[in-house]
């Protein structure tokens, strides 16, 4: 009954925020045109086959300094691959009246009087209205085949003709209808994968809760590795949840909830900080290996010793002298993240420096995405975005390197093996599965990499989440780790944190 309060309220929550009226879409902003530049781009929408597309607006200007002036401003729309032959024209220097003919839809624009232009009788008036006075629109053309990006030029050729300086700039707003939506194509259907998506992770979250506080109740501790992987799947759910606001509010209004988009991200972020390292910390020996002996004593006295078969893949790349050293004393570096973080070492060093350069690349990529773009998954076409996808992938080797070093020193019982074996193949899972679809996005069409991306990503990281938390819920993981023997006399050589235990 608890459980079901709860998802009861979440769905009131979105639900409330999804009806919260706010400005139409926007994209406002201003251009300045010359004889040098008398063409400007401003913005671009993917529009849904078969959907009517209409875009429509105001562009502001000081008007009377514009009509002694020869000019004839327009608005000119273009696809995707229009707008490649576009800018073959401009690479070869062709006139401005030549590369608007390729444009499939034109239309005149009508300078309106700027606001700050006008008499302080006619502001007022002005701003009692409620209804925008839009003195363009453009209809996109019926007979298209697929979905894919349109682009919107404006431009006043007349300009290349004479000596036209110190035009005043002129502001625009423009919003893009897809059908009856603010929706872009290529977002269409990501909101239908976040709700699955939701619904599974809070259903994930009402059994392992309940699963912990059974063990909880037993044990009167909850060990630190636990509950910080439960955090990282909260923040998950979070990101999700506030994404899902974010889109529920785009779709009505063509702007969404720029603080939902932006806690999404936020939360995102830092579920994917703190899973990166808990499953380094794990494949590195953290609640196994750091048990000593006492792990082989639980796990029973028929325990099977080695945990990796002679001639295997594990075998061979463990008689590589020169890598076994290296690991070995990096996983012994990571293994006790809590000791770890209590002085200046390697490893504290190692791990500050990988998060402020997660923190710097994810913050300095946003100022290459569009004000109107989804910030929580991208394909990442930026440098910032391929050295954040390096990270993570550098990441894997080390969460890989771990895992090795550690399998080649347990001499424990199999099911330690066993475990390091599957984490390693939820780990791998979780830690490639961005990069892997950032790095083939680029091979689909780009009104499709975004609907792509997310689907990829947040499917393969949200399935390995909670496989990672089914493995630290079982009972066998509990027989090889201290999260089952905390309270155990003399079983931890580690700290004790009231009621949270850590090793």
């Amino acid at each position: 009954m608890q459980t079901q309060a709860w998802l009861c309220k979440l769905v009131l929550l979105i639900t409330f925020f999804a009806a919260i009226s706010v400005e139409g879409k926007v994209v406002d902003s201003e251009l300045t045109l010359s004889s040098l530049d008398s063409e400007v781009e401003v913005t671009k929408f993917s529009f849904s086959a078969g959907a009517m597309g209409t875009v429509r607006g105001e562009f502001r200007s000081d008007v009377s300094k514009w009509r002694n002036q020869r000019h004839r401003l327009q608005a000119y729309l273009y696809n995707d691959v229009q707008w490649v032959e576009f800018h073959k024209q401009l690479e070869k220097g062709s006139l401005c009246g030549e590369r608007v003919r390729v444009a499939s839809a034109t239309v005149d624009i009508q300078l309106l009087p700027d606001i700050d232009s006008l008499a302080p009788k006619d502001k007022k008036q002005l701003a009692k209205k409620r209804d925008r006075d839009y003195n363009f629109k453009l209809d996109l053309p019926t007979l298209r085949e697929r979905s894919h990006y349109w682009y919107v030029l404006v431009a006043d050729c007349e300009l290349e003709w004479y000596d036209a300086r110190n035009l005043p700039p002129v502001k625009y707003h423009l919003e893009f209808m897809n059908g009856n939506s603010h929706l872009p194509a290529d977002e269409v259907g990501i909101l239908a994968l976040q709700g699955t998506v939701f619904v599974l992770l809070a259903v994930g979250a009402a059994y392992f809760g309940k699963t912990l506080v059974g063990h909880y109740q037993k044990q009167q501790r909850v060990h630190l590795m636990v509950l910080l992987l439960a955090v990282a799947y909260w923040l998950q759910m979070t990101a999700i949840f506030f994404e899902m606001i974010h889109l529920i509010r785009y779709k009505s209004n063509g702007v969404g909830s720029g603080i939902g988009d932006f806690l999404s991200r936020l939360f995102q972020s830092l579920s994917e900080l703190l899973m990166c390292f808990l499953l380094i910390f794990l494949a590195c020996g953290w609640t196994t290996v750091t048990l000593g002996d006492a792990a082989a004593a639980v796990a029973g006295p028929d325990a099977k010793k080695g945990g990796v078969t002679k001639g295997s893949m594990w075998q061979t790349l463990m008689e590589h002298a020169e890598l076994k050293r290296y690991f070995t004393a990096y996983a012994r570096t990571l293994r006790r993240p809590a000791a770890m973080a209590s002085k200046v070492s390697v490893g504290s060093c190692m791990v500050a420096l990988l998060t402020a350069a997660h923190i710097f690349l994810t913050l300095y990529g946003l100022q290459f995405m569009e004000e109107t773009s989804f910030t929580q998954y991208h394909d990442h076409e930026h440098w910032p975005g391929y050295m954040l996808m390096c990270l993570r992938v550098g990441l894997w080797v080390l969460f890989l390197g771990g895992g090795w070093a550690t399998m080649s020193t347990i001499g424990k019982a199999d099911a330690v093996a066993k475990f390091l074996k599957k984490l390693a193949l939820a780990g791998t899972v979780w830690l490639l599965a961005f990069p892997f679809s950032v790095v083939t996005a680029g091979m689909i069409p780009v009104y499709m990499r975004h609907s792509f991306v997310t689907l990829f990503a947040l499917l393969c990281q949200s399935f390995a989440l909670i496989g990672c938390l089914q493995l630290v819920c079982t009972d066998n993981f509990r027989g090889i780790s201290s999260v089952a023997i905390a309270n155990t006399a003399g079983a931890l050589d580690g700290k004790r944190m009231g009621k949270v235990a850590v090793d």
